[in-house]
């Protein structure tokens, strides 16, 4: 039994954590056969240490609860209390995962182990990383980072500066971000798996600043130090590193490469985030088609049901700037209406690995779309404050760009003539149209007869609208 958990250590050491994985659970099966209580709890927690985040869970659930069921020591039910909580936030669930993070933490507090306290506060941080859950965030952030500031174990600083990290994100505490990362490159000094999110957030942070030359010196940085510390879920950071760079610099042929790798991934694991963040690549790609494509699968109560977990805003946002490309009505109105009371608020990819904007910036656009223009011009100013705030320079001129395109305002005068026409303009050079007015509209649309109204000239203002 222990040469199988050697063995499992090993490949997880290794990086290779599917074959990890497979070790872990036959270790499980012996130990759970022969009555080795510890050898089992230590064989279902190795499973749980290389479970990838956001893929399906599969039995591990089951099995930690099984182990939960039969422990009684509150160091054991602690590490496993944690494991489960983790598991079910990763998996999307994190409504299963409050109560055991709850448990990990009194368990851990009664142990008194600076590390397996902060281990579990690690924990209810996935629990409670839900839209709704921002301050708790907070207060969880601020105890772990007590507990570790008098902690030698690298990985448990390693937890506290990344969840500061991602505080400060949402937040949008700019030094507080800086000091964070630069915690993280001094870390990284010390440890090549905090050197690896000491690179990757380094870049984040570059991009929302609008700086591309550091990516491909990031990216190198990130790989070697992925290598050197045996990261399995690494790769998929890098690409994000790598499409995100390629989308804001405006490279369509890399964004559209990685595009398709991005959405085969979401298709084959099922993960409706990665969907949503494809569909944005596509169009930053450039390709609409693509894009709907993917939107095809938000419609209906898709957006209204998905849960309030840790990629709900990174969903909505992604979904609705792929809506707003393809002028999506149906997914517009759905994602503005769900999106609405997050006014405010930054939006970020797990753990901090990417910036997505602010909720004010699709927010501004969708209601453009929807004809709510008071709303688009008090969010359009709060969003452009923020970002030369922030010296968020792709994010400005992104907002400046639509800006240029929906204030456009026109002076028409209309004046009824025989079969159903109008004349719009000046009495030199109207020109015949066909209208019809819409009860309660500041403007005509174009359509069919104008049925009410009295003769003679009117006067109205009529703004231009992307889409419209």
């Amino acid at each position: 039994m222990t040469d199988l958990l050697d063995r499992a250590a090993a490949e997880r050491a290794a990086g290779r954590g599917e074959t990890a994985s497979k070790l872990y659970n036959e270790a499980a099966s012996c130990c759970q056969q022969t009555g080795d209580l510890q050898g089992w709890t230590e064989a279902v927690l190795g499973a749980a240490s290389v479970y990838l985040f956001g893929s399906e869970p599969g039995k591990l659930p089951a099995q930690l609860y099984d182990l939960l069921a039969r422990t009684t020591d509150d160091t054991n039910r602690a590490r496993i209390a944690a494991a489960l909580a983790r598991c079910w936030a990763y998996a999307g669930h994190a409504s299963r995962a409050v109560q055991f993070a709850d448990e990990a933490i009194q368990r851990s507090s009664l142990v008194g182990d600076p590390e397996l306290i902060a281990d579990c506060l690690d924990a209810a941080l996935a629990a409670h990383w839900g839209p709704d859950d921002l301050e708790v965030r907070r207060s969880l952030a601020d105890r772990l980072d007590d507990v570790a500031a008098h902690v030698l174990n690298p990985n448990t600083r390693l937890q506290a500066h990344l969840w500061g990290l991602q505080v400060a994100c949402e937040v949008l505490d700019v030094p507080t971000m800086h000091r964070q990362i630069r915690a993280l490159e001094l870390l990284g000094e010390e440890s090549p798996r905090a050197l690896f999110f000491a690179a990757s957030r380094r870049l984040m942070l570059d991009l929302l600043r609008g700086r591309f030359d550091t990516t491909e010196q990031l990216i190198s940085i990130a790989t070697q130090a992925a290598d050197q510390a045996s990261l399995a879920d690494a790769w998929m950071v890098m690409k994000a590193m790598e499409f995100y760079s390629a989308a804001q610099s405006g490279d369509t042929l890399a964004c559209a490469a990685g595009a398709e790798l991005v959405e085969a991934f979401a298709l084959a694991e099922g993960a409706t985030a990665v969907s949503a963040e494809a569909a944005f690549l596509w169009t930053c790609a450039g390709r609409p088609d693509r894009a709907q494509l993917l939107l095809a699968m938000f419609h209906g109560r898709v957006l209204d049901e998905l849960p309030r977990d840790v990629n709900w805003l990174l969903t909505v946002q992604c979904v609705l700037e792929a809506a707003l490309f393809v002028a999506d009505r149906e997914v517009i109105a759905t994602a503005f209406r769900l999106l609405k009371p997050y006014e405010g608020r930054s939006v970020i990819n797990a753990g901090a690995v990417m910036f997505h904007g602010l909720t004010d910036y699709t927010l501004c656009r969708a209601a453009t779309f929807l004809g709510d223009n008071a709303t688009a011009d008090r969010l359009a100013t709060r969003a452009l404050a923020t970002y030369e705030r922030l010296g968020a320079q792709w994010w400005r001129q992104r907002l400046r760009r639509v800006e240029a395109r929906v204030d456009v305002t026109l002076q028409v005068h209309l004046h009824r003539v025989s079969g159903g026409l109008w004349l719009v303009g000046s009495d030199s050079d109207a020109v015949p149209l066909r209208f019809r007015l819409r009860p309660g509209a500041g403007a005509p649309a174009r359509g069919s007869d104008l049925r009410a109204g009295s003769r003679g000239w009117r006067h109205y203002r009529i703004r231009t609208r992307p889409g419209r």
